[in-house]
């Protein structure tokens, strides 16, 4: 799934990092805590030093309670989700999968479940 490369060296410290590699969301939620720990222990973690840890989550249509509780357990603060539109026509037309409606009802479920990181609309 992933598309880039991690590397890290022992000089450098890293206070804030943003994991864009596709989708990571469109991980099952099993294969996304295998990435994560491996994040943690390899790469990059709020103990190790970090500010902020942001997450593309990208389609809406990939976010589900479950996946927001196993981001926050990994210290994530920060999600970015991309709609790409908010006018249906305009979804359609360009073959996304999610209703603007899905868009309003994923932003309800990340406020009950995470009310103290940040939600980016991208």
């Amino acid at each position: 799934m992933c598309c880039g490369r991690w590397e890290r060296k022992e000089e450098s410290s890293c206070t804030e990092h943003l994991y864009r590699c596709g989708t990571p969301t469109a991980l099952g939620e099993k294969d996304a805590e295998i990435l994560l720990s491996l994040v943690d222990k390899h790469c990059f973690s709020k103990g190790k030093g970090a500010i902020e840890y942001t997450v593309e989550a990208g389609r809406p249509d990939s976010i589900n309670r479950e996946k927001l509780k196993l981001l926050q357990d990994f210290s994530v603060d920060r999600i970015s989700i991309n709609p790409q539109s908010f006018h249906q026509e305009s979804l359609d037309i360009i073959g996304r999968k999610h209703s603007v409606e899905e868009v309003k009802e994923k932003s309800i479920l990340w406020q009950e479940s995470w009310a103290l990181t940040t939600l980016t609309w991208t």
